[in-house]
Parts: C-alpha cells; sequence; structure tokens
C-alpha cells in the first residue's frame, strides 16, 4: 500500500484542480462515504484515477492538513478496491468476502436457483470479472473461491 501512496505522490499525469470535497462521495462535509464504492465499481474507479491523476506538483502547493486528507482518502479508497470480491485470473480464484464464508448455506437453499456459492457467482460474473472472458470462467463455475479476511476497521462515515 505504502507503493501505492508513493505512486500517487509522483504520478506525472495531468490533472484538473482536485476536488478536496470528494464530491462524487461526500455525505457530511469532508466525510467519503466508503460503503457507496462497494455498489458502484465505475465511479471508485473513477475516483481512484482522480487520485492517481493528482501531479506531484499539484500536491505539494496544498496545505499540509489538504495533502495528509488526501493521503487518507487514497488509502481507504484503495483499500476498498482491493477488499472487493473479484475474479484473480493468474489463480483462477474468485476472492470474495469472509461473509459469504459465514453465510454459505444460505447459498445452498435453492432461493431463486441459486443451490451454491459458484452459482450465485455466476449470476453475479460481470460484478466481480473484469472482462468477457473472466465472465465466462466464474460463469462456468471453474474458478476456486478463496475467503478474504473481513476488515472490521474500514473507515466508513455510516457508523
Amino acid at each position: 500500500m505504502l507503493r501505492l501512496l508513493a505512486f500517487l505522490l509522483v504520478a506525472p499525469t495531468v490533472s484538473a484542480a482536485f476536488d478536496h470535497r470528494h464530491t462524487a462521495w461526500n455525505e457530511h462535509g469532508s466525510q467519503v462515504r466508503y460503503s457507496a464504492f462497494q455498489g458502484d465499481r465505475l465511479k471508485l474507479r473513477a475516483y481512484l484515477d482522480a487520485l492517481s491523476a493528482v501531479p506531484r506538483q499539484e500536491f505539494d502547493s496544498w496545505a499540509k492538513p489538504q495533502r495528509l486528507a488526501f493521503l487518507i482518502n487514497a488509502y481507504n479508497a484503495f483499500t476498498i478496491e482491493h477488499s472487493r470480491n473479484r475474479y484473480v485470473r493468474e489463480s483462477n480464484t474468485l476472492e470474495v468476502s469472509k461473509i459469504f464464508d459465514w453465510y454459505g448455506v444460505d447459498f445452498r437453499s435453492g432461493y431463486r436457483g441459486i443451490d451454491s456459492l459458484g452459482s450465485f457467482f455466476a449470476r453475479y460474473a460481470a460484478d466481480v470479472a473484469a472482462n468477457p472472458p473472466e465472465q465466462v470462467i466464474v460463469r462456468q463455475g471453474t474458478a476456486r473461491i478463496r475467503f478474504l479476511e473481513y476488515d472490521w476497521a474500514l473507515n466508513d462515515t455510516g457508523h
């Protein structure tokens, strides 16, 4: 994660002035609704791209509190991206929240044709796999499932 933050500081990409209010995800003043990221992958990607596009010169021109807030929000948003359910091509693995392990029996009940975790993720392949070929693999049910550790400490304004 530190390498990612270092990258954010030296990224040479040109950007417009950064929105320190985090308008797309703002709930109370400058607090970001991190839970909203979970529901909208494209907006999360756009937010991460905006964070990554801030040039070092612009970052250096901000007051210390703005720089600190930027780095904290960048860390939290990239943590959300890292903790999302996703297909990992290199290992043919679906990495999913530990919640699916805890409530696994609920996904074997046959509700709406879902009789396993594999069939649940097959239905939502577009949400866990980044491109059509990977979505096909998820729909076929051949990917191994690995449960990610649940992070109880994710910073969210809803708590």
